[in-house]
């Protein structure tokens, strides 16, 4: 292949071609001047606080789609499109009550408004549109979240076997079973089959004459 490589004349092989219109169909279309996009930027009506507004458009640059594509998947819950982070950005993103009613009582073109203003005016008809997104987020993020649960739950019950098995704690307790109830003899207290949980704080706590010493020191 090296060989013929080498003795093929591409200029014949591209004479049939049209290669004006080659150039022409796959060239790369001339970048706008920055004049005109910050003008075109400048001419946009703002109807939000800049901070609301710089919020939006940052989350919408981060989807690197369209509004209609966005709100496409918004409406079909479309989890190949929507990942955990777009579904929490788009519950922040959630168009308030008074938003709602600033953009729909704006009686100008929906064209020249800006992106954040736009994009919040497309998703305000959309019913529930918060709700849906918190429940998008809970499938999306159900399994891992059962997953660490379920990890929590793994240790929380190889800690209590721990306990339950241990002899050297069996045997501290009794020793503070037997120390209280000497402590406590003569009175309603004395001669306690057992003790609570609670109980172990006050160990802690029960002074003795001597600065500084407790049951449990």
């Amino acid at each position: 292949w090296g060989e013929r490589k080498r003795d093929m004349d591409f200029d014949a092989l591209l004479e049939p071609l049209d290669l004006d219109n080659v150039q022409t169909l796959f060239a790369n279309a001339p970048a706008r001047p920055k004049e005109e996009r910050e003008e075109e930027k400048a001419k946009a009506t703002t109807l939000l606080d800049h901070r609301r507004a710089h919020i939006v458009g940052i989350m919408l640059a981060n989807f690197r789609a369209s509004i209609p594509a966005i709100k496409k998947a918004v409406i079909e819950l479309n989890p190949a499109f929507l990942d955990i982070s777009k579904v929490e950005a788009l519950i922040g993103a959630a168009p308030t009550v008074e938003e709602v009613v600033l953009l729909t009582s704006w009686a100008g073109d929906p064209a020249t408004l800006g992106q954040a203003e736009r994009f919040l005016l497309e998703i305000a008809p959309i019913p529930r549109f918060k709700e849906r997104m918190q429940a998008l987020l809970l499938i999306l993020s159900f399994d891992d979240r059962a997953a660490e649960l379920q990890e929590m739950l793994e240790k929380v019950d190889s800690a209590l076997r721990e306990l339950t098995d241990s002899d050297t704690l069996k045997t501290v307790l009794l020793h503070l079973l037997a120390l209280g109830n000497f402590l406590n003899a003569g009175t309603p207290l004395g001669d306690a089959p057992g003790f609570g949980p609670d109980s172990l704080t006050k160990f802690a706590s029960t002074r003795a004459n001597a600065e500084g010493v407790t049951v449990l020191s």
